[in-house]
């Protein structure tokens, strides 16, 4: 089992109150709801910063990841992108873009959630980014123009590119905010 899924990760009511605490793979397995953050960073240039994950390919959010019982959205945010692509945010770089329960099932797999979504518009060079290996194979800056391209390729079901968040919160918040 991979170490994220022995993870202890906060467990939630429906009214995203604290109830718990169970790993991330019971979490999952169960269909147990639980708290998920994530960034997305927007350039100068009105450019997405978006990284390939490690394990399976595909293009995921700027940063992301699960909440542990004591911590905030903000500081789950601000943690997971330091881990994942080594970058330094503070919470006042930070505006919250949705907030809202998503269900994502698969075979074997029940991700029930509570998604806090962020957007930071900062100008930050690729160098600057420290990827964790683990995580993260690379990350890069995307444009409209590229993101809709690889949106209606993506579509094709034999050539998949995002995650299904990362695709769900690009066409239906993140393109009108470039």
């Amino acid at each position: 089992m991979e170490k994220h899924m022995k993870e202890v990760i906060a467990i939630v009511d429906e009214d995203d109150k604290l109830i718990g605490t169970t790993t991330r793979y019971e979490a999952h397995r169960r269909g147990a709801l639980h708290r998920e953050v994530s960034l997305f960073i927007i350039n100068k240039k009105n450019e997405v910063l978006l990284q390939k994950r490690s394990k399976d390919g595909w293009l995921g959010a700027s940063s992301g990841g699960h909440l542990a019982f004591s911590e905030s959205y903000i500081s789950g945010i601000i943690r997971e992108t330091k881990e994942e692509i080594g970058i330094d945010v503070s919470k006042e770089e930070l505006k919250e873009i949705t907030h809202k329960i998503i269900d994502t099932i698969k075979p074997g797999r029940i991700n029930k959630r509570f998604e806090k979504v962020f957007l930071m518009r900062k100008d930050i060079p690729l160098i600057s980014f420290k990827k964790d290996p683990e995580e993260v194979d690379g990350v890069d800056y995307y444009s409209k123009e590229e993101l809709i391209e690889l949106l209606a390729e993506d579509d094709n079901k034999d050539n998949k590119i995002f995650t299904n968040h990362c695709k769900k919160i690009l066409k239906e918040i993140i393109l009108k905010e470039l």
